[in-house]
């Protein structure tokens, strides 16, 4: 079969309460992607996990191929949030050549990142995706209440920077998707694009 690790940050539980866990789901798959053994872990729990970002929920995340968690946004029940947070997850990723990054980051110890000219505005729900080493964010509800159309993005190569990183801001040129939250991005790897999924009713 085939072995898989799913991370989750962070939730609106059904108590109510808005929580900050780290969870990694771990379970086999066979080879016709039916799942057996699932289990949740709490890496908090599992890896003494004291130090954590705030507590939020309709936030985003986005993992690497060399074993990070990278978080944006979302609402802490009294507020928008536009910070950035990143963790490493997998400590067997890394080579030597990735000396920097280990000194930046311990494995299991989140650190938060900066952007030398400011985060995006805060927003809830947006879409997001990485295609190739780059992590798109698009839509969402803004801090107006109203649903956005912008799209940023944020090459992940700048974690060897996280007390510089630098978002870029899309202006379109053309037509565009309308504004909209609690949608989804899906990455096209082998054609370089991305697909904006939206199955909301419209009125």
């Amino acid at each position: 079969g085939i072995r898989r690790l799913r991370d989750k940050h962070g939730a609106l539980q059904d108590t109510g309460t808005i929580s900050n866990e780290l969870w990694r789901l771990e379970g086999h798959w066979s080879d016709d992607l039916s799942p057996s053994g699932l289990n949740w872990k709490s890496l908090d729990s599992e890896h003494g996990i004291r130090a954590r970002p705030p507590a939020r929920y309709g936030h985003v995340a986005a993992g690497t191929s060399d074993g990070f968690l990278v978080i944006y946004g979302g609402h802490d029940g009294a507020k928008y949030l536009t910070d950035v947070w990143a963790i490493r997850v997998l400590d067997d990723r890394l080579t030597t050549e990735d000396s920097q990054r280990t000194k930046l980051y311990k494995v299991f110890k989140w650190r938060q990142c900066f952007s030398r000219f400011g985060n995006p505005p805060g927003s809830l729900f947006a879409g997001a995706a990485v295609l190739g080493d780059t992590w798109h964010i698009f839509g969402g509800q803004s801090e107006s209440g109203f649903a956005s159309s912008e799209l940023w993005s944020l090459s992940l190569d700048q974690l060897s920077s996280p007390e510089n990183m630098q978002w870029r801001h899309y202006s379109y040129s053309s037509v565009a998707p309308s504004p909209r939250s609690g949608h989804t991005l899906a990455p096209i790897e082998d054609s370089g694009f991305i697909v904006d999924l939206d199955f909301s009713k419209k009125p």
